[in-house]
């Protein structure tokens, strides 16, 4: 917008090529393991969105980089879809497993649980870049996220008639979890021009939104919803980050 204040925005989508859905159950918050079950993810995606203003408030001696201040919002989603339900461990004195299923895929190639998680954030961050050398400058971004509230949609699609111990679940959702919270996002790099205006990006991500504050509300089918606390719930993601840069 002029030599010191800029706007920008981001957006990103990916995929996992594999992975697995963990699911314990315990008798209370504290209580022993009562069921584990595991589901392959053989559906997911993730995609997200973010938008900042903000101002390069210090030049450093010689034009070496800057040191600036942004602020904006991020939408982060990320589904998972899990297929199968193979019994790895259970209680024996447990109603909600039959000890002698362990090691078996209870539900072979049936979709299973599709996850939902969607996160909107403030983002409030500095940022800066230096020059080490005409063509290497190093990066750094660091965003607190002070608000974050979360909305979690939890479908089981095994649960549509009743069980000996568990009763039928609605299918659009089964769960939703609802709360407030912090995060913060990290991202850090290096940038090698190899020709003019043109440069490789070579970085390291971290993101992360955590809420200790929220409820959970599940719906059974023929009956009326009811609601428990939710006293935790996090997502985080990090790793490598390989980029290509052409300046204008």
């Amino acid at each position: 917008l002029s030599k010191r204040w800029f706007a920008r925005g981001a957006f990103g989508y990916g995929i996992m090529g594999n992975g697995t859905l963990v699911d314990d159950d315990l008798s209370s918050a504290n209580g022993p393991l009562e069921s584990r079950t595991t589901s392959n993810i053989s559906g997911n995606n993730l995609w997200y969105m973010n938008g900042d203003v903000g101002a390069k408030l210090i030049q450093l001696p010689f034009h070496r980089g800057t040191i600036g201040f942004f602020t904006g919002i991020q939408y982060w989603r990320e589904q998972h879809e899990a297929s199968g339900v193979v019994q790895t461990v259970c209680n024996p004195v447990t109603p909600l497993c039959n000890p002698a299923n362990t090691g078996q895929d209870l539900a072979p190639g049936q979709k299973a649980i599709t996850n939902t998680a969607t996160w909107i954030s403030w983002r409030l961050g500095v940022e800066g870049d230096y020059r080490v050398t005409r063509k290497l400058t190093l990066e750094g971004k660091f965003a607190f996220k002070p608000i974050t509230s979360l909305s979690n949609d939890d479908i089981h699609h095994l649960r549509q008639q009743p069980g000996p111990m568990l009763p039928a679940l609605q299918q659009d959702p089964s769960f939703n979890m609802t709360g407030t919270g912090i995060g913060a996002d990290v991202d850090v790099g290096a940038s090698y021009m190899v020709a003019p205006r043109f440069s490789i990006n070579l970085g390291y991500r971290f993101w992360w939104n955590h809420v200790a504050d929220g409820k959970v509300t599940v719906y059974p089918v023929g009956a009326a919803a009811s609601t428990i606390n939710l006293n935790e719930f996090q997502t985080y993601r990090h790793g490598i980050t390989l980029g290509l840069q052409y300046t204008f």
